[in-house]
């Protein structure tokens, strides 16, 4: 199966990326240690049920995305 490596569909990190970026976005960091270190330790926080949500989610996305032909989705 080919898989599209840029497909926020078929790429759970993708949402990940939205909740950190909220997150990390809101407040102003003074240097790149600082903004890594409140990247680190938001990806700590984020709960384990959150990502056993999108893991658990994949074969339903996989399925949406082969019923549009590979076309966006709403998911």
């Amino acid at each position: 199966m080919k898989w599209p490596s840029h497909s926020p569909d078929l790429n759970p990190i993708e949402h990940l990326w939205d909740v950190l970026g909220g997150h990390v976005g809101a407040q102003k960091h003074t240097s790149k240690a600082d903004l890594f270190a409140h990247l680190e330790q938001e990806w700590l926080n984020i709960p384990k049920k959150t990502i056993e949500d999108l893991i658990e989610s994949m074969p339903r996305g996989c399925a949406a995305v082969i019923a549009a032909k590979g076309y966006p989705i709403k998911y």
